[in-house]
């Protein structure tokens, strides 16, 4: 069912509305990841998380910014919707590039990294490891890890709300389902 208004069927309100009766208008702009909005394909792919599809791909060739997707939709639902978002990468080197790209737009993201290596420059994101992996405070956050490092996580402390998978065509069928575990929605 499709349902259209123009401007004639919606009535004006009689007289000044007191601005102390007005609800308060979210901001489009301003906020970590909001240039997902700009774009109408990646703003879709923004409303079929939030609409709660359990799994969104995202097909397109090589070089067409997915990984920059990647990083502006994690915001974007870590910061506008409050959820607990994880990045599967395929390689540390992915992990860390996705987590310097986070560190620009938010600080609400940390990197998993394995507890006797030694921590890589990730930007701003901290780099966490060992028993410190874990989600930070109450609100949205964002954990980034390699898809083996998720896959050796505990579903149970680090499980998240959405989990991305960055270059899932690298992915086995396998780890790929097997990362379903971790999360309600796989994007």
């Amino acid at each position: 069912m499709r349902i259209t208004a123009s401007s004639s069927d919606i009535a004006a309100p009689s007289g000044p509305v007191p601005s102390s009766s007005r609800p308060p208008v979210p901001s489009l702009t301003g906020w970590p990841g909001s240039e997902i909005m700009a774009d109408p394909i990646t703003a879709r792919v923004l409303f079929s998380v939030w609409s709660g599809d359990p799994a969104v791909v995202v097909p397109s060739p090589p070089g067409a910014g997915k990984t920059r997707l990647v990083a502006l939709l994690a915001a974007a639902l870590a910061h506008r919707a409050d959820l607990r978002v994880g990045i599967a990468a395929q390689t540390r080197e992915q992990a860390v590039e996705i987590a310097r790209r986070l560190g620009t737009l938010t600080d609400r993201a940390a990197l998993m990294w394995k507890a006797k290596a030694p921590a890589p420059d990730s930007g701003d994101t901290p780099v966490v490891s060992g028993q410190k992996v874990r989600w930070q405070g109450d609100v949205g956050a964002i954990l980034i890890g390699t898809t083996a490092r998720w896959l050796f996580s505990d579903p149970d402390r680090v499980g998240a709300d959405v989990l991305i998978v960055d270059e899932s065509w690298q992915c086995t069928y396998a780890d790929l389902g097997a990362l379903g575990a971790m999360a309600k929605q796989v994007v």
